[in-house]
């Protein structure tokens, strides 16, 4: 359960200014949100994360999509294993990260639950005997995962830069969605120039268009 005196600062202004006081800043938000969605009980995190994928399902993102790219929730993430599941159920097409040492991370479909394997770095990936990479096209729906997401529609991973090098590789391809929970969502974070921006954040109390 979120801890009684939590500060939720969902109106944080960071500095702007010099890339080093971006980077600090950043790292500060990971510490704080990190905390925060850690002391979540597991009811609150199977409640606000049923609310946000009913509200996925009923996008026409997802309606429309061919592909479904998705992390494997950890760590009180917004669960996406029923997402999964419900992907399969409509014969959409799933596919999840798998990271490498050189920050470069690939996406491998996956059919069954028994796909999975543990990751090097403490993460669940694909085993990836006999199966070649996965490319979004236009009709491939993109979940991405993060820290801190802000009204602008830019996010906070957890520092290793996968997701923001691999979308930064495929440009405008696919549609990027961010779930969160809303206490995630705050005002504004800093950026630098190469940060993009999703199209879509959902929480279990709004949407960012």
């Amino acid at each position: 359960m979120v801890a009684k005196n939590t500060i939720f600062i969902s109106e944080y202004m960071p500095p702007r200014g010099r890339k080093d006081v971006t980077m600090i800043c950043k790292k500060e938000l990971r510490i704080v949100f990190e905390k925060q969605r850690s002391q979540m009980s597991q009811v609150e995190v199977e409640k606000f994360s049923r609310t946000i994928y009913t509200q996925l399902f009923q996008s026409p993102a997802y309606i429309q999509c061919d592909w479904v790219f998705t992390y494997i929730n950890m760590k009180n993430e917004v669960e996406t294993k029923p997402i999964i599941e419900q992907c399969w159920k409509e014969g959409k097409r799933v596919a999840v990260p798998k990271i490498y040492k050189d920050r470069r991370m690939t996406f491998v479909e996956i059919t069954a639950w028994d796909q999975l394997t543990e990751g090097k770095f403490g993460t669940v990936e694909p085993v990836q005997e006999g199966k070649k990479e996965v490319k979004p096209s236009l009709h491939t729906m993109i979940i991405v995962p993060g820290l801190v997401f802000d009204e602008n529609k830019h996010r906070i991973g957890y520092g290793g830069g996968y997701y923001d090098f691999y979308l930064s590789q495929i440009a405008s391809i696919g549609y990027t969605i961010g779930i969160c929970y809303d206490f995630q969502l705050i005002k504004d974070i800093p950026t630098e120039i190469h940060d993009l921006p999703l199209h879509c954040i959902i929480t279990e109390k709004r949407w960012i268009k």
